[in-house]
């Protein structure tokens, strides 16, 4: 069958998957030790003058005044190598704090700002899929006003024969590369960037697309009203979003459900090839025919596609 309508350029919104690597937080600061040393030399200085006192003691020369102002600079001098290591050791303690706390400021700095980039990246997706697999009923309003993206998806299209289902998570189009630990130490750091990467691992409340191409074969599952509530939805997306010449659809249903299903035969995606029959079927003679008529047309694509060795899309699907 052919239809005269000519398909408008579609401006497709792209949304190609990207990665994005979160650096490693930089190295720890060398955690400040007090060395044993420190405290060994001044004692051996000690033990070195009280010798040194013992011997002048027996010598007898105790009593000249120059050698008492010599004592009091080395009881000084003995005081300050005791106290120096410690007031180091003090000092070098508060600066290694100091750079763990600016190290810790700094990585989580970087993590938000890479957090505010996501999450506009998310919301771009959410809007992006919106576009692409907008709301059903949008369907309508296309055929009432005979709007522009009427049949507007075609084989070559990656989202051909693609259709909204409903809303929920789908993966984030951006895979994050979180850094991991070395060793069983655990880094607090490290944990906040594994966190990031699970905040962002999937998108909520975004357009989940059913493809029905690639399943090859769906099923409906749940209470009759809301299954064929859904089937409706999805005949509607097909036959809006996709040129009778590219797609066909041939329906199968009990006769007592003909009220159910008889406004179909509105659609030109029912009619064959060459518009002599509605491919619908609701008894089981014309069941057998057109079940025929597929399994015959079906099996020629088969072989030809095995000539072809499975390359290229058949269509009309």
């Amino acid at each position: 069958m052919n239809v005269l309508y000519q398909r408008s350029p579609r401006l497709r919104p792209a949304l190609r998957e990207e990665k994005l690597e979160i650096l490693r937080p930089p190295a720890e600061p060398s955690k400040p030790s007090f060395s044993i040393i420190s405290i060994l030399i001044p004692l051996m200085m000690t033990l070195v003058t009280i010798g040194f006192y013992v011997y002048m003691s027996k010598t007898g020369k105790m009593g000249n005044s120059n050698y008492l102002m010599f004592q009091m600079v080395t009881v000084v001098m003995m005081l300050t190598s005791y106290t120096i290591p410690f007031f180091v050791y003090l000092n070098n303690k508060k600066e290694y704090k100091r750079k763990l706390e600016e190290r810790d400021r700094m990585y989580r700095e970087q993590l938000q700002k890479h957090r505010e980039e996501l999450e506009l990246k998310r919301e771009e997706q959410i809007r992006t899929l919106y576009e692409i697999h907008g709301d059903p009923q949008i369907c309508a309003q296309i055929v009432k006003n005979r709007n522009s993206s009427l049949w507007e998806r075609s084989p070559e299209d990656e989202d051909f024969l693609q259709v909204r289902i409903g809303t929920g998570q789908v993966p984030f189009h951006i895979k994050l590369q979180i850094p991991r630990p070395d060793g069983y130490d655990r880094d607090p750091l490290l944990g906040a960037a594994d966190e990031l990467g699970e905040e962002f691992r999937l998108v909520d409340a975004a357009s989940i697309a059913l493809p029905l191409f690639q399943s090859k074969v769906v099923g409906l599952v749940g209470e009759r009203e809301h299954t064929l509530a859904a089937l409706r939805v999805i005949l509607a997306q097909v036959t809006v979003r996709h040129s009778p010449d590219e797609v066909k659809i041939a329906s199968f249903y009990d006769e007592r459900e003909e009220s159910e299903w008889n406004w179909m035969r509105w659609l030109p995606h029912v009619w064959d090839d060459d518009r002599t029959g509605r491919m619908m079927s609701d008894r089981s003679s014309s069941a057998h025919q057109l079940a025929d008529f597929l399994f015959a047309r079906l099996n020629r694509r088969k072989n030809n596609r095995n000539e072809r060795h499975g390359k290229g899309m058949e269509v009309p699907c």
